[in-house]
Parts: C-alpha cells; sequence; structure tokens
C-alpha cells in the first residue's frame, strides 16, 4: 500500500466525533472511523502545542476564526492541497479547491467495483 493521498486534521476528525457522539450515533461514528482509517488510507495531521501561537497570528492575518486557521496553519505546515466549502479561505495565500472540482479530477474506480 503506498501513501495516504488524502487527509484529514484531528481537528476535524474530533469535530465530527462531537456531533456524532453528542447525537448518539455511535455506530456510525465507528464506521466512519474504519472508513477513514482501517479500510481507507486517510492520513490523520495534528498541530503540536506551541503551533497555536502560529494559529493565533493566522487568526489575525489572514482574518480566521480559530478552527479555520487550525486547518490553514495544518495545510501550510504539511504542504497539503486544501478542499474545503468555506468561501473564508478565499481571502487566504492557500488556493482553496472545492471538493467538487477534487472529485472530477479522480479517476474512474476499477471495473467491478460499486460506488
Amino acid at each position: 500500500m503506498g501513501s495516504p493521498e488524502l487527509a484529514l486534521s484531528d481537528f476535524s476528525l474530533h469535530s465530527v466525533c462531537v456531533i456524532l457522539g453528542r447525537n448518539q450515533k455511535l455506530a456510525l461514528l465507528d464506521q466512519f472511523v474504519a472508513d477513514l482509517f482501517v479500510h481507507g488510507r486517510v492520513a490523520m495531521f495534528a498541530l503540536a502545542g506551541a503551533d497555536v501561537q502560529n494559529v493565533t497570528a493566522d487568526m489575525q492575518m489572514q482574518r480566521l476564526d480559530f478552527d479555520d486557521a487550525y486547518q490553514y496553519v495544518l495545510a501550510k505546515q504539511h504542504d497539503l492541497t486544501f478542499v474545503s466549502f468555506d468561501t473564508d479561505f478565499d481571502r487566504t495565500d492557500l488556493p482553496r479547491h472545492r471538493p467538487a472540482q477534487v472529485l472530477a479530477a479522480l479517476p474512474p474506480p476499477p471495473t467491478g467495483i460499486q460506488t
């Protein structure tokens, strides 16, 4: 198995976990995690505690709220292609790719695999 081509921040994973947990969707949460990390090849990235200072600096410089600045700093640190619905990222120096753009660029699934 090669290196993952998809990445997710720990912040995003934990946000989904909070929402699904709060709504008592624990089986769905387990399936989500399995789909990403057990059956899928999604990497997860996190910022070190000291990097929070970079987050707060970018909150001011890029005019982002905390969660957006966290994603921004993480993407910059790991040279990730940024995929988001959030138009707040359009005012940063990091190009934002919409999910539809990324999905359209993916090769078709191998024959015999249903999506």
